[in-house]
């Protein structure tokens, strides 16, 4: 197979620069071994050291970022194959740390070091895909790291590598072939999967895989540890971890844009084929998606023109709320009360075409026009897809995947939508990080109705996150359901305590026997109350009685 780079005018004067400051680097090594041996291994190995700790800190710090299993698990790896590397370095014969253990001990560790290293680029690629528990892995790499030090120090177990006068043991050789096929096997096994991998980065890491094997083999060549065929394997050691500091730690902090795997490249090439079967069926929502976008970038440029313009935009609000109170025996009743005369908050109830009833609560982060404006568009999308959908759980998702496209990365917009069957009594409900809806049900105590989830249009809808799940539950006649906006319960009194969830289930438990219109009021009256009229947020309360 070609083993080369992509090969571009841009990129070979990279590679000879790279080059250029390796020769130099290189014959200021190969100096520094002729003055002395000790000097040179050091700087070779600390550098090994210092770029597995980076890879382990890069990997351990973006593991909630990048979600990138592969870089998670090999950084993980390489803190202890450099923990290995830094003990073999400090047991070198003449650093006088083990004086006691000859050239034996550091041969002993550099064996541990390479088998891990090399088994730990094979099982890397396996965890593509995989979800990886990190806390888990450090614990079984610890213990494996235990093990070798317990076998090499105390119990003296490890198979001898070094005798002097003699050299390598065949041990020490066996073991260099054999850690070459493994790290073959590695080769092999990455290579097969290379539609996971960026190609630049996937060749940096061959090529580091390559190196190791070269320098295995070179070091199944000396016979005093000061040699030249270790001297050269070292070289290819340095190079190997460069270029996995290249692939790695560079790529994360100064290209992070250029990600160890595809998967979003991989995500965009499955949605391709369903896109294409929905797009005759989105054309028209397509259509008014590009006319909505068009309105909403004019909306900040007006925003100063509109703003003259509040009191109209208020009564023009007004009207758009629901003006009945009843549908085939379900009553309503709401209290909207902006905060600057026209607000982001929009509620709606409306029966869908199979019967059912359709009732929701929308809060648009921000004030003002701009917020409403969204909640205008809002009244104009979402009946829309719960008609289509006639479910609230699709619906969300529907709107989120089109309102991601729409608002700004700086803006939200948090639903509750419930959908009743009143032949049935089934009630399907879903939330987009939206507070708890109460339902009451006899004389029992409020219960809450509540989902992790994500605000719309946060993610978009290949995001893993921006998921929503559907819940279901069987009212009787006579419950009542509260629906509102998180102005209600954060509403604040002078001394920056919350009006609350807990106070709004006391207040609606105390209402229980009321008639719904009087017990809205009487809850916008509590909250007045307890703020001293000082609201600074939107507030929407809708009660539902089935």
């Amino acid at each position: 197979m070609n083993m080369s780079l992509p090969n571009d005018s841009k990129t070979d004067r990279i590679w000879l620069g790279y080059g250029l400051w390796g020769l130099v680097a290189f014959a200021g090594l190969y100096l520094a071994s002729l003055y002395s041996y000790l000097l040179f291994h050091s700087l070779a190995e600390i550098f090994s050291v210092v770029v597995a700790c980076a890879v382990f800190v890069v990997a351990w710090n973006t593991r909630g970022i990048q979600q990138n299993p592969y870089l998670l698990f090999l950084g993980m790896a390489y803190l202890f194959v450099g923990a290995l590397d830094f003990l073999h370095m400090l047991a070198y014969k003449g650093m006088g740390v083990f004086p006691d253990r000859g050239s034996n001990l550091p041969t002993q560790l550099w064996i541990a070091a390479r088998y891990m290293q090399a088994l730990c680029l094979l099982a890397a690629p396996a965890m593509l895909g995989r979800r990886v528990n990190a806390y888990a892995w450090l614990a079984v790499f610890s213990a494996i790291l235990t093990l070798l030090l317990v076998s090499i120090f105390p119990l003296r177990l490890f198979p001898v590598c070094y005798l002097e006068g003699v050299g390598l043991t065949p041990f020490k050789k066996i073991s260099e072939y054999i850690i070459c096929l493994i790290l073959g096997g590695a080769l092999a096994y990455t290579f097969s999967r290379r539609a996971d991998f960026d190609p630049q980065i996937l060749w940096l890491i061959l090529w580091a895989i390559i190196l190791t094997v070269g320098g295995e083999i070179l070091f199944t060549l000396y016979i005093t540890v000061y040699g030249l065929p270790n001297l050269l394997g070292h070289f290819f050691k340095i190079i190997s971890f460069y270029l996995i500091y290249k692939a790695i730690v560079e790529t994360s902090l100064q290209r992070p844009y250029r990600l160890l795997f595809r998967d979003l490249q991989q995500i965009n090439q499955q949605m391709t084929g369903e896109i294409a079967q929905r797009r005759r069926a989105e054309g028209e929502k397509n259509r008014l998606i590009r006319d909505l976008q068009a309105a909403l970038g004019q909306v900040n440029k007006l925003n100063d023109i509109l703003n003259a313009d509040l009191q109209t935009a208020s009564r023009y609000q007004h009207h758009l709320l629901p003006s009945r109170r009843s549908l085939d025996g379900v009553k309503f009743d709401y209290v909207f009360q902006p905060c600057a005369g026209v607000g982001g908050d929009y509620f709606d109830f409306f029966r869908l075409p199979d019967g059912g009833i359709a009732f929701l609560v929308v809060d648009v982060s921000g004030h003002g026009v701009s917020a409403a404006m969204t909640a205008t568009m809002l009244k104009a999308l979402l009946p829309l897809y719960l008609r289509d959908t006639g479910e609230p759980a699709p619906a969300l998702a529907a709107l989120n995947r089109d309102l991601h496209r729409l608002i700004t990365a700086d803006a939200f917009v948090s639903c509750f939508a419930a959908v009743y069957h009143r032949s049935s009594g089934r009630l399907a409900w879903a939330s987009a990080g939206h507070p708890p809806a109460l339902l009451l049900h006899g004389q029992e105590p409020p219960r809450r109705l509540q989902q992790e989830s994500m605000f719309l249009g946060a993610f978009s809808d290949q995001d893993p996150v921006s998921g929503y799940q559907q819940e279901e539950l069987s009212v009787a006649p006579g419950d009542r359901l509260a629906l509102y906006t998180d102005g209600l319960i954060e509403a604040r009194d002078s001394r920056e305590n919350q009006f609350g969830l807990d106070r709004l289930a006391q207040e609606l438990t105390s209402l229980r026997n009321q008639p719904i219109g009087q017990a809205c009021q009487s809850i916008q009256q509590s909250v007045v109350r307890f703020s001293g009229g000082q609201l600074t947020d939107d507030l929407v309360f809708m009660l539902v009685e089935f």
